[in-house]
């Protein structure tokens, strides 16, 4: 079952029943469509209070996510990941020059 279907469930096929949910889990409406739209994937540390609201487990929680754009979500955060270690090799390579030069001018100055 999708997750907009089990929020619906939830409220009791209720208009507007991503808003109520998304007031009972402390985000926006907006943050709950993202959700189901699978446009932003549900952050770590609402995931068991949303399983719970919902009376499932977060295992079923995820499975009820839009596979293909989650999919994608996570590919762009590797890659997004990628980069920053990239960046981080690229300072740790300057900080070793750094250290270097530094070496090198107190050796100097002695």
């Amino acid at each position: 079952m999708k997750l907009s279907e089990l929020i619906t469930r939830w409220h009791g096929f209720e208009k507007g029943s991503q808003t109520a949910f998304a007031q009972k889990v402390g985000v926006g409406q907006a943050t709950v469509s993202r959700w189901c739209s699978g446009d932003s994937p549900i952050d770590e540390r609402l995931r068991p209070k949303v399983a719970d609201l919902l009376g499932i487990s977060i295992e079923e929680l995820m499975k009820s996510l839009p596979v293909k754009k989650y999919k994608e979500f996570v590919h762009k955060t590797v890659k997004d990941l990628d980069s920053v270690w990239d960046r981080i090799d690229e300072l740790e390579d300057r900080i070793d020059d750094l250290e270097k030069e530094i070496s090198r001018l107190k050796s100097g100055n002695r």
